[in-house]
């Protein structure tokens, strides 16, 4: 197969498999339908352009599979332009790569299509091997959702500028890459588990948003080094071994649980926070490990606030450090058993730590394991009274200790 479609277009299940030697272009007003088992194989360099609807379901026993080239190469199997998404439907495929699999239009700042895509293509009980998904429209109304799909060794990516969101529910994502670059529009993580994966956001309002979900094994960092202003949103998830490095962006928390690789390293880097009712949880106190660190920075400059309540961060080296002047609102938190320092202030700016507990009434054993001007005189005091005489139980519980594991019987 190769060319322009004509009119309306079946590839049966008869006729599979179906090679294509050059590029196949689905017009406006025109439908391209592929049943159920149907193999598509890409030989070459080749595309599915599409500017009218794809109709490609099968079904959990007859999938559809598209085999990719064997490079990477300049094309996608199938890309969509000009034309509205929700018109078309992708489910029960398969995308071997390394051919890229699924493109949003090709647009860039000074290069927009005349008509832009519109809708949302939704691509349902699909799985996609070594390959790459990708929106890079310019400012349009469209999206591009995965529904109980798999990605293993997939590169992920809304890339520059304002391209399309991507959106991820009941799917699972291992040894990939996953990339909102810079003023991307954002990528969604819900009721879905990421593994083993890089997790890049770039500069800008570039965003991420994980609503029950959970990352485990994975790293979270700059895109290409830029400093990070965009919004990163943690609701209802786990975080296990899995740093987060994102020192200028503003990071948001809300019940759910963070629990650090057995490394010497920060386990959160920010810029500014908002957090509530979530748990920090060390894996090694004797390691030079810091639970949260903030920066007080926004992209290049100071800016936003420190806001945490009703959390607990416990059993690191250092539990929270302040590393910039923001204005902070740290209370009703329960920072304990951390082994050299429950909170640092690394600022010359004095700041308030009132109704939090510290794993003690002692005043002298609190004072000891909060570092400011009582340790250096070139940075600001703490001020810590009144302080919680007992765990603050509107926060998550801590961690039992001294629990042993031992086998019984099988």
């Amino acid at each position: 197969v190769s060319g322009a479609l004509s009119s309306d277009t079946t590839w049966s299940l008869a006729d599979s498999p179906y090679n294509v030697i050059g590029s196949v272009l689905v017009p406006e007003g025109v439908t391209l339908t592929i049943e159920a088992g149907s193999v598509i194989n890409f030989p070459d360099d080749y595309k599915i352009l599409v500017k009218g609807n794809i109709i490609s379901s099968g079904t959990s026993e007859s999938l559809i599979t598209f085999n990719g080239n064997s490079s990477e190469g300049s094309n996608q199997m199938i890309i969509f332009k000009s034309t509205n998404l929700s018109n078309s439907t992708l489910s029960y495929n398969v995308f071997n790569g390394p051919q890229r699999a699924i493109q949003l239009a090709d647009e860039s700042e000074g290069n927009e299509d005349n008509t832009k895509n519109s809708g949302i293509l939704t691509v349902t009980y699909s799985d996609f091997n070594s390959s790459g998904v990708y929106t890079k429209g310019y400012s349009t109304s469209a999206e591009l959702k995965f529904e109980n799909s798999t990605f293993d060794d997939v590169i992920i990516k809304g890339y520059y500028p304002r391209s399309e969101p991507i959106t991820f529910t009941n799917c699972v994502i291992n040894n990939s890459s996953i990339d909102s670059d810079a003023y991307n529009l954002g990528i969604n993580v819900i009721s879905s588990t990421i593994k083993n994966s890089n997790i890049t956001m770039g500069c800008c309002d570039a965003n991420f948003l994980f609503n029950g979900s959970i990352v485990y094994n994975s790293n979270i960092s700059n895109g290409m080094g830029s400093p990070v202003n965009g919004l990163f949103k943690v609701v209802n998830s786990f975080f296990v071994s899995s740093s987060i490095n994102l020192p200028s962006s503003h990071f948001v928390s809300e019940k759910s649980i963070f629990f650090s690789k057995n490394s010497s390293s920060d386990m959160i880097s920010i810029g500014n926070t908002e957090i509530s009712n979530s748990s920090f949880l060390g894996y090694d106190k004797t390691l030079n490990t810091t639970g949260i660190k903030v920066s007080g920075r926004a992209g290049y400059n100071i800016g936003g606030n420190t806001n945490i309540s009703f959390s607990t961060l416990i059993n690191f080296n250092s539990g929270l450090v302040i590393d910039g002047q923001n204005s902070q609102n740290i209370t009703n938190n329960n920072i304990l058993s951390n082994s050299l320092y429950n909170f640092r202030n690394n600022t010359s700016s004095d700041i308030e730590l009132e109704n939090n507990y510290w794993g003690t009434v002692i005043d002298s054993e609190i004072q000891a394991l909060i570092f400011d001007i009582n340790d250096d005189i070139d940075f600001g005091a703490v001020d810590y009274t009144p302080f919680s005489t007992n765990l603050n139980t509107a926060a998550p519980i801590s961690p039992p200790t001294s629990v042993m594991k031992v086998t019984s019987g099988s």
